[in-house]
């Protein structure tokens, strides 16, 4: 499980999360990636008492137009017809080379090219995919046009 939660008036973004991926940060300007991940066990695999130790927090601070993207492991550990696995490198290259895009064009362009990759073979996990591009401070008044943007995509 992943938990985030953005200040739309600050673009700080904290987060936990319980055994899943690493969380992406996409630099707006260059598309150079940072993978990020904060310790933490599986919900339900340990008693309370021991998760509650372990869970950690972290925050990041968007700068106007960098990406935060999320995913299950269906996308990295997916197989081919060879049994080459798609690989976290492939999937960073990826987003990075798609950074200039909107999020739903991202995701589009990544679930696309995972389909061409995996081709006829089964799929055994779950894809998901969570893209948000951070476009900046927030105009809580209604009459920004940034306001009006949506700026998340989901898949």
């Amino acid at each position: 499980m992943f938990f985030g939660l953005l200040d739309k008036h600050t673009g700080k973004f904290e987060y936990a999360s319980a055994g899943h991926n690493p969380l992406v940060k996409l630099d707006g300007r260059t598309g150079r990636a940072e993978l990020t991940k904060t310790k933490g066990f599986p919900l339900g695999m340990v008693p309370p008492e021991q998760f509650n130790r372990r869970i950690e927090c972290a925050e990041i601070s968007l700068a106007e137009n960098d990406w935060l993207i999320q995913f299950t492991d269906g996308i990295n550990e997916a197989i081919n017809q060879e049994g080459e696995e798609f690989g976290m490198e492939r999937f960073v290259d990826m987003l990075q080379t798609a950074h200039h895009l909107n999020p739903p064009d991202l995701i589009s362009q990544v679930i696309a090219e995972h389909k061409l990759f995996t081709g006829n073979t089964e799929q055994f996990d779950d894809i998901t995919l969570l893209a948000m591009k951070w476009i900046g401070i927030a105009d809580d008044t209604g009459n920004n046009e940034k306001s009006k943007l949506s700026n998340a995509g989901k898949i």
